[in-house]
Parts: structure tokens; sequence; C-alpha cells
């Protein structure tokens, strides 16, 4: 706005300039002072002025318009990014929400062990709560010592397959009792494509069912 400012005042002072020399008693005086200083005769200065004058004000209005015009992009880049934002924040809003009332405990965790999420179903399972959860070690906190290998099994038929692997393990809940379950996981990627852990859907496995 300031350049814009400047570029106004500066074609107005011309035309001043120009309307000064046309009617002031001492416009012979200048035009002798004028040959002798400058560059161009005085006729072609008042030529010059007027156009000089007009073209600045056409360079105003087309800068005014592509102002407007990046000002009205600009508006519209908010608008999609805030849609953009909204959307995300729906879809992780139903995500959420979806994991706190499926009956399929959701268990995440990375090539370490650790656990990253506990949904509600895990935590009547399991009978951990979700603080109790996160961050400790699968392994450690769900199965029995005959099928400690399992996550190890579970991480090379994931990584070298790339598919969604199934089992069955009997675990143990947070009274030490042995809880069957069937076990879907699937590869945990993010957004460059890098497997960074495990997703797990787990069913516990009733007495009148069959493995």
């Amino acid at each position: 706005m300031k350049k814009s400012t400047a570029i106004i005042i500066t074609g107005s002072c011309s035309l001043v300039l120009y309307v000064f020399l046309i009617y002031i008693d001492g416009f012979e005086m200048i035009v002798e002072w004028s040959r002798q200083y400058e560059k161009y005769e005085i006729d072609e200065l008042l030529l010059v002025l007027p156009a000089y004058a007009f073209a600045l004000s056409i360079f105003v209005l087309i800068e005014q318009k592509q102002l407007k015009k990046t000002n009205q992009d600009l508006q519209h880049e908010i608008a999609q990014r805030k849609l953009t934002e909204n959307k995300l924040k729906d879809s992780e809003y139903m995500l959420a929400n979806h994991l706190n009332n499926t009956p399929v405990a959701v268990i995440f965790w990375d090539f370490k062990f650790k656990i990253t999420l506990w949904n509600p179903a895990a935590e009547k399972i399991y009978g951990y709560k979700k603080s109790e959860a996160i961050g400790k070690n699968l392994i450690g906190l769900l199965f029995q010592e005959a099928y400690h290998d399992s996550g190890n099994e579970i991480i090379h038929d994931l990584t070298k397959n790339d598919n969604s692997v199934q089992s069955i393990i009997v675990n143990i809940n947070n009274d030490g009792e042995p809880v069957p379950c069937h076990w879907s996981n699937t590869l945990l990627r993010n957004r460059y494509e890098r497997a960074v852990g495990v997703a797990s859907l787990i069913n516990r496995i009733n007495d009148n069912q069959t493995a």
C-alpha cells in the first residue's frame, strides 16, 4: 500500500506541475531556465508530464487489481486449508469414537514391543487400564512364557509378506489367568510408507468356541 500511495502522490504532483507551468506569470522565465538545464524542450516536457501521470495511474490500477487477486487467492487458500483441517479433525474424531466403542481389542505396538495404543475393549479383556498398559512391553505384559517368541514371529511374517497375520495365542490377564485370544495383525506405516509398528485386533475366544 505504501508503494501505491507514493506512486499516486508522484502522479498528482506531476499534474500540479503541469498546471503550474501553464498558468503562472513566470512561464517564460521557467522556459528559458529549463532550456539551459533540461535535456528536453519545455513544450516536449509539457507533453511528457501528462503522459507520465497517466501511465502512473494505469500502473496503480493494475497493481491494485493484482493485489486484489492475490488477496482473493490467499483467502481461497486459507478457506481450503481450514476445510482440510476440519475434515482431518472429523476423521480423527470418528476413528477415536470407533476405537472407544468397538468390542474388539485394539493394541498398537512398535518393533521393540512397546505398547502405543490401548482401547477400552483391551482394558475389558485383559484388566489393565490404559495408563497401566501404554509404554509397557507387550510380551512381558500379556504373553505366557510359551508364547514369548510369538511377537518376533508376527513381526517376521508381516515384514516378509506385508500381509495380515492371524494367530491363536493364550494370553494372561492382570490376575495371571489364561485368556485365549484370536489375534489379527497388520503393519503400521507412517506417511512416508515406512513400517513403524503393528496394529493388533484381538477377540477373546470363549469356552464354547473352537480354535
